[in-house]
């Protein structure tokens, strides 16, 4: 009878210590879980900022209106149209007198991205190279038009699209004599055309290029620094 007793004692306490080892148990690991939870959120809270890339877009916002643009202090040249480009002007010595440099960055709009000028007051019939000098932003290339009005229904007119990476034509009108790119210093390109002008006018359009597209959603990146552009006369 004793002996009965003293089992079930023993089979009792050995129940408790057992349920006592369980509460203790369970204890530790809501401890370490939480413990865990709060190292992790220490972790989290601890990461550095993203720091934005220098590939990171620019914040270009909307085009710059015409009258905005930076003023030209050349007899017989003028800005006449600016689409769906930011300009800023560079605070660095002019290549070209009279004008100062600017950066141009397509702004988000979809389509054509532009930059056009005229020149006038020049010898008619006579043959001009256009020269632009330029530097490449966010790897854009270029494409360059230049025209006069014509005296007769047949107005003269050049075009060619250059690759200001590999310093090539990629396309163009006319013959390989009358458009080329040449290296230049300090990392400027000059791009140029030939053109016969029979009024004494030559209107010039830049359009920033994305690879061989003039026609794109500008992305804050592609676009090219401008130092100035001229109009001089072959022989």
């Amino acid at each position: 009878m004793l002996s009965r007793l003293a089992y079930a004692i023993v089979g009792i306490f050995i129940v408790a210590l057992s349920f006592s080892a369980t509460l203790y148990a369970l204890n530790q690991w809501s401890v370490n879980s939480d413990s865990g939870q709060l190292f992790t959120a220490s972790i989290r809270s601890a990461s550095p900022p993203v720091v934005t890339s220098a590939t990171a877009p620019t914040d270009v916002g909307q085009e710059t209106p015409i009258d905005a643009l930076p003023k030209i202090s050349n007899a017989g040249f003028r800005w006449v149209e600016i689409d769906h480009l930011k300009a800023q002007s560079e605070d660095a010595r002019p290549l070209v007198s009279g004008q100062p440099i600017m950066r141009l960055i397509a702004s988000p709009q979809d389509g054509a991205h532009l930059l056009a000028g005229q020149f006038s007051g020049l010898k008619k019939d006579r043959i001009y190279r256009v020269t632009a000098w330029i530097k490449s932003e966010g790897r854009g290339n270029l494409q360059v038009e230049i025209y006069d009005h014509g005296t007769s229904q047949q107005a003269h007119y050049m075009q060619a699209l250059f690759d200001l990476s590999d310093r090539k034509v990629l396309r163009g009108n006319g013959s390989t004599e009358t458009r080329g790119i040449d290296q230049e210093t300090d990392g400027w390109q000059k791009v140029w055309l030939d053109l016969t002008t029979s009024d004494g006018q030559i209107v010039f359009v830049l359009r920033p290029a994305s690879g061989v597209e003039t026609s794109y959603p500008g992305d804050g990146r592609v676009g090219l620094i401008l130092g100035g552009i001229q109009a001089d006369p072959k022989g």
